[in-house]
């Protein structure tokens, strides 16, 4: 395979400095898992027997009065998933790629300083729904591409922002998506809608078509006051050979994608490193007597299920910081629930 010398980030970043964005920022805390050390205890000082006789039977009063239930009720305890090391899997037993392409610019990891994925709780679907009972429904549509102009946010151009009071929804007004032009090389594969809700809603990101409904605000949890709010993200991938390349290969593990047991991407965004890839944009899988739970990530955490992957993901790490010289390929695989047999 001939090198991509052209098409990586370094020959990007040495266009003028008021010409891109300045350096993606960082992950918000919430994306990133937790990693903080855990202080060991501190042995207790002596007591006196005195001391120690009245804390025995402080405990035992206690103990008699919440009915001995020290550990609680089954339905309190904590499910810790469980964790496995992480190993993102790049080429074959005979030394290529699943494309056959030669690794000299794919490079396996076995760990990293921190895993800036988008990270869903490992938990059952649950997709849950707020009845609309007012209020208003704030929204930003953004068009995932940079500008030319310097002096503008050239990361996050917003394309359509306002509202829309939920009796308008109720009635039957929508919001109509806007059709983006497309960056040359780039396919426009709709528009993921971000979703709040509790930690355990799942999935968060949706793929939205022509229009946002009163249907899809369902989904939105309101504030204290009523009011609801939507972002909306343009997603791309790439279509051009020749360009940049972020390898994503999507294993329908057991199941199939448009009648094949995996696909493989190039996930690159016109945002190129400042790009977010947005999973529900890509073809969901099927498996007869299955529903599909999500893509799933093995990482240090074990295997997590993630709904997007920031571009520095598809690089190796170097110093602690993204090293655009050696991307990675990237294997997600799908999880499955089995589903319930008619008349169980």
């Amino acid at each position: 395979m001939q090198k991509q010398e052209n098409n990586i980030l370094p020959e990007y970043q040495t266009l003028p400095p008021d010409s891109i964005a300045p350096e993606y920022p960082s992950l918000p805390d919430e994306y990133l898992q937790s990693k903080q050390p855990v202080e060991k205890g501190v042995p207790e000082h002596s007591e006196s027997r005195k001391r120690k006789v009245m804390r025995i039977l402080c405990m035992l009063a206690a103990c008699v009065l919440l009915g001995c239930g020290v550990y609680g009720t089954e339905a309190d305890q904590t499910k810790i998933p469980a964790q496995t090391t992480e190993e993102v899997q790049v080429p074959d037993e005979n030394g290529e790629n699943r494309d056959g392409r030669e690794n000299d610019h794919v490079q396996s990891v076995t760990t990293e300083p921190e895993i800036d994925v988008a990270i869903a709780e490992m938990s059952e679907p649950i997709e849950e729904q707020y009845p609309l009972e007012g209020g208003i429904l704030y929204y930003k549509i953004y068009n995932e591409t940079h500008l030319v102009n310097p002096t503008a946010d050239a990361w996050e151009r917003i394309l359509e922002e306002g509202e829309l009071s939920i009796e308008q929804l109720l009635a039957g007004e929508v919001i109509t998506l806007p059709q983006p032009e497309t960056p040359e090389g780039f396919a426009f594969l709709g528009w993921a809608a971000h979703f709040s809700g509790d930690k355990d809603t799942y999935p968060k990101w949706s793929l939205l078509t022509e229009s946002f409904t009163a249907e899809d605000a369902l989904r939105i949890q309101p504030d204290e006051e009523g009011n609801r709010s939507v972002d909306i993200h343009a997603v791309w991938n790439s279509q051009d050979p020749a360009a940049w390349q972020m390898i994503m290969v999507l294993d329908a593990n057991g199941g199939t994608m448009e009648g094949q047991p995996s696909q493989m991407y190039n996930a690159l965004t016109p945002k190129y490193s400042g790009g977010t890839v947005y999973l529900c944009g890509y073809p969901t899988p099927e498996r007869e007597g299955y529903h599909f739970a999500g893509w799933y990530l093995t990482t240090d955490e074990g295997d997590i299920r993630v709904e997007t992957l920031p571009a520095s993901r598809f690089f190796a790490q170097k110093g602690g910081e993204p090293d655009y010289n050696v991307p990675l390929e990237l294997h997600l695989m799908a999880g499955w629930e089995k589903t319930e047999e008619k008349g169980n």
